[in-house]
């Protein structure tokens, strides 16, 4: 399962709520062009989990994470960083020494 970040939370509540309540979608996962260690994720906003989604949570932000989407994000971790007022969501190993 995808471990979400302290940072990611933050991040993601200040999305959600800015969207009023709606949930973030991971819907794919694909390798990123020119780095086959990273992953390029498709997010969209949903005010509810497509059929078959998982839906995780941390407080009070939801995560709805595609089936095709999970398998591949298996072990990862979703980190957040901020930089100039946007919010970049990044996927790494969750074992990594950078990752903790």
């Amino acid at each position: 399962m995808i471990r979400i970040s302290q940072d990611a939370c933050v991040a993601l509540r200040a999305v959600t709520h800015a969207l009023g309540g709606a949930a973030l979608r991971i819907s794919s996962a694909l390798p990123a062009t020119g780095d086959e260690t990273a992953r390029a994720i498709g997010v969209e906003v949903s005010d509810r989990p497509a059929p078959g989604d998982r839906v995780l949570e941390t407080g009070d932000t939801r995560i709805f994470v595609a089936p095709a989407a999970e398998e591949a994000l298996d072990g990862q971790l979703l980190d957040a960083r901020v930089r100039a007022g946007q919010i970049d969501f990044v996927v790494g190993d969750a074992a990594s020494p950078a990752a903790r």
